[in-house]
């Protein structure tokens, strides 16, 4: 899964090759799962398509530890990753159906781990 920053209103949509995906408030849309690149375009109200431009999948990263692996909310959790991430991607962790942000943790220039604070389960 990846996430696409794109502005826009409800009524527009990103088109993933030939799969549309709904533009959420925050102005993302959500790419279809996929292994191949494909073209990414947006599509208006009117339906007209803007300038078509490559988006690549990438793997997702391999998590090799998970410390500490259990604990109460609001704890830090650190997941040490095996990856080629960009450390401007945009990190999630997810516990059960909660999500929250991650903190990339930089070494030689590559994602090493993820930092995330557990959040109440409900």
């Amino acid at each position: 899964r990846g996430d696409v920053e794109v502005f826009g209103t409800s009524a527009w949509a990103c088109v993933f090759g030939d799969v549309s995906t709904s533009i959420s408030e925050d102005g993302s849309c959500v790419a279809p799962p996929s292994n191949t690149s494909v073209a990414l375009a947006l599509r208006s109200p009117s339906g007209q398509h803007t300038n078509e431009v490559p988006f690549s999948y990438r793997d997702l990263p391999d998590v090799d530890a998970l410390a500490p692996d259990h604990g109460a909310p609001g704890l830090l959790i650190t997941l040490t990753v095996h990856s080629v991430a960009d450390a401007s991607d945009n990190w999630r962790c997810r516990f059960g159906a909660t999500e929250v942000r991650g903190t990339a943790v930089i070494g030689n220039g590559l994602v090493e781990s993820i930092r995330c604070t557990t959040s109440s389960l409900k």
